[in-house]
């Protein structure tokens, strides 16, 4: 939403085309160069920003920093579940292996060393 803005600023044209005159210009050179400085300082005014329009920029990036932030935490909160879920998984496989390799060590050492 755009606030309405600021368009006319008072530029005296009258004491411009003064100055131009008194520094030696002719009135037509005068009142032409004074009427495009005119133009130029109302079209930079059509694009000047308010004190308005920036405060609603900076509520609008607030509100879009929270909802990034948000998300991030969301996706942490996802990668630390993953993480837990993996820890888990190795836990069992590394007791599984445990258990395997006790069992071949056991049965090697029944083979080489017999019964006795």
């Amino acid at each position: 939403m755009k606030s309405p803005k600021f368009d006319t600023l008072v530029f005296d044209t009258l004491a411009c085309k003064n100055r131009l005159m008194s520094k030696g210009l002719s009135e037509p050179h005068a009142e032409a160069i004074t009427e495009e400085i005119k133009q130029t300082h109302e079209i930079n005014l059509q694009n000047l920003a308010t004190k308005v329009d920036l405060l609603l920029t900076k509520n609008d990036l607030m509100v879009e920093i929270k909802e990034v932030k948000n998300e991030i935490n969301f996706v942490k909160n996802g990668l630390i579940a993953e993480m837990k879920q993996l820890e888990l998984r190795m836990t069992i496989k590394l007791g599984g292996m445990l258990i395997i390799i006790a069992g071949l060590t056991l049965t090697v050492a029944k083979f080489m060393f017999g019964n006795a």
